[in-house]
């Protein structure tokens, strides 16, 4: 009687290189004033860029051990 033993690692990464994805600017009416709150942040008009719905996932990873028998 014989058995096979195995054993495999595995690293798995996302966005390794931390890109930045950001949105395209509005594009809408070219002639409309831009809004900025209080804070001098750009809440409406032409050539705004929409952060808040920004997908920016973080640099991770994760390890995988695998033990076959």
């Amino acid at each position: 009687m014989k058995e096979k033993i195995a054993f495999s690692i595995r690293v798995e990464m996302f966005n390794v290189f931390n890109r930045v994805y950001l949105n395209n600017p509005d594009s809408g009416n070219f002639q409309a004033t831009q809004v900025v709150n209080a804070a001098g942040a750009v809440v409406s008009g032409f050539g705004r860029v929409n952060t808040a719905s920004t997908n920016l996932p973080p640099r991770s990873g994760q390890v995988v051990a695998r033990f076959q028998f």
